[in-house]
């Protein structure tokens, strides 16, 4: 599998996992997951794409700058399309492309070079920690839904299982 094609399959599961969800399903607070609920989740993930994918055209991206849409929680439908255009962009950027990835540390600001397929890694991490999450929450409150085998598990903790 070449990274686009991994990447691509890590937003689509968001897609797969919102397709599964109902909207009460989907905004419900869930105690096992600190009250947060699933469109929580999702919404936090979508955000991240969108800065990255915002971010291109700047050649910059900070993801602390994120715009928190409340509707990427809490509408379903919404989620999907703003994911569509993700992957619209994610079958075209040329991974190579450098940007500068900037981050407040200690309020100091600090910039590191950086390219579009670094960042992609870092999402996909970042997602698949938060499908960990999820999948806790579903499993906890909502065992109809059915989730991938290795849903919320690190491709190399995969890789590493499969050589066992």
């Amino acid at each position: 599998m070449n990274q686009r094609t991994y990447h691509l399959s890590v937003i689509q599961q968001v897609a797969d996992l919102v397709s599964k969800t109902d909207s009460c399903s989907f905004t419900l607070p869930l105690s096992v997951l600190g009250g947060a609920s699933l469109g929580q989740h999702v919404r936090h993930i979508v955000e991240f794409y969108v800065c990255l994918v915002d971010g291109i055209s700047a050649s910059e991206v900070n993801y602390e700058k994120r715009k928190r849409d409340l509707d990427l929680e809490t509408v379903p439908a919404f989620v999907l399309e703003k994911i569509s255009e993700i992957q619209g962009v994610l079958n075209n950027v040329c991974f190579e492309k450098e940007l500068v990835l900037e981050h407040i540390i200690c309020d100091s600001v600090a910039k590191v070079n950086s390219t579009i397929a670094r960042e992609l890694l870092y999402l996909a991490e970042h997602t698949v920690h938060h499908f960990a999450l999820i999948k806790i929450g579903i499993v906890q409150h909502f065992p109809d839904i059915k989730l991938p085998q290795n849903f919320g598990v690190a491709d190399s903790t995969v890789r590493h299982l499969q050589k066992k």
